[in-house]
């Protein structure tokens, strides 16, 4: 039994920090819509959104974009982002800023609430492109 203990032990915390770092950066289970500002009009107090996301389709288009993200552990050196995203819903507003252009490949976004940068994926880029852009 002594034996088996501490096996088990590093079993249920390993487990546990996989849960923990592997959830999905979205998690509402019901969202009103996504706001997508540029962000120098933002920043100008210019609140009109460049976009608003409020069918279910292209809802779980962008949700599915950032939580198949990943977080990167290199230090960047950013400028401001071209956009600033809001996700909302009937309890909260999450806020996201997120880097993209039309001549990106990879997109990157930060939320607000985090020191961690995420990396999109090039699929889900070309997606969140031709969401913005086309």
């Amino acid at each position: 039994m002594r034996k088996i203990f501490p096996l088990i032990l590093s079993i249920l915390v390993g487990v546990s920090g996989y849960l923990y770092f592997n959830q999905d950066l979205i998690t509402k289970s019901q969202i009103d819509n996504i706001l997508i500002y540029n962000y120098s009009d933002y920043a100008d107090n210019k609140i009109t959104p460049f976009m608003k996301l409020d069918t279910e389709k292209r809802i779980k288009m962008f949700v599915k974009s950032v939580n198949t993200s990943e977080v990167t552990d290199a230090e960047i050196s950013v400028t401001d982002p071209d956009f600033l995203v809001e996700v909302i819903d009937n309890e909260k507003k999450d806020v996201f800023s997120l880097w993209l252009d039309e001549d990106t490949t990879r997109a990157m976004y930060k939320n607000k609430e985090s020191r961690n940068f995420y990396i999109i994926t090039k699929s889900n880029t070309n997606k969140l492109k031709t969401l913005l852009f086309r």
